[in-house]
């Protein structure tokens, strides 16, 4: 019985979720607002880098740049507001 190229895609979409959500466990949970902080820095070194160097209108990295600000300030607000005692 032959099967398909998507289910062979599905296949491994899901091993390299698995293996995601594996390495993701490992990580303390005091490290979760440093990758905020991290995600802040690497979209704004992405909106820099963009603005600077190239020269043409490259939509995609500047939402990826965007997108990376956003999701690190949301991770790190509710990272932050998880460990205070209020």
């Amino acid at each position: 019985e032959s099967r398909g190229l998507g289910d062979v895609y599905k296949r491994q979409l899901s091993n390299i979720l698995r293996i995601f959500a594996n390495t993701m466990a490992h990580i303390p949970r005091k490290h979760i607002s440093d990758i905020g902080l991290w995600l802040v820095y690497a979209g704004l070194t992405m909106l820099i880098t963009c603005s600077l160097f190239i020269r043409s209108n490259v939509n995609t990295m500047l939402f990826l740049s965007v997108f990376l600000v956003i999701v690190g300030i949301i991770v790190h607000v509710l990272a932050t507001k998880k460990e205070s005692k209020y």
